[in-house]
């Protein structure tokens, strides 16, 4: 769990240092293959996610910034994560 406490709080600043950065859409790819791999610390992140100040960053980027291409990038980890967890949901619901 330390693991993800440290791997969030320094994902949420390489998102907020890549704000307006044509390498934006390759940081989110590679979270979202992170998710796709580990699907066990999907809930985590975003736990992590909801959990201010430590995602005060993140937020801003999300809300804030000027560069729709960042926001959107960002939008796509938080749906896949998302959805990941809903997956899981169905899955738990059915089982």
């Amino acid at each position: 769990m330390n693991g993800i406490n440290i791997g969030t709080k320094v994902g949420f600043e390489i998102l907020a240092r890549m704000a307006m950065n044509p390498g934006i859409d390759r940081v989110a790819q590679v979270m979202i293959d992170i998710l796709k791999s580990r699907p066990n610390i999907t809930k985590g992140f975003v736990e992590k996610m909801c959990n201010f100040p430590d995602s005060e960053v993140f937020w801003e980027v999300l809300l804030d910034c000027s560069d729709s291409s960042t926001q959107k990038q960002l939008a796509r980890v938080i749906k896949f994560a998302l959805c990941q967890l809903k997956i899981d949901e169905k899955d738990d619901a059915i089982n």
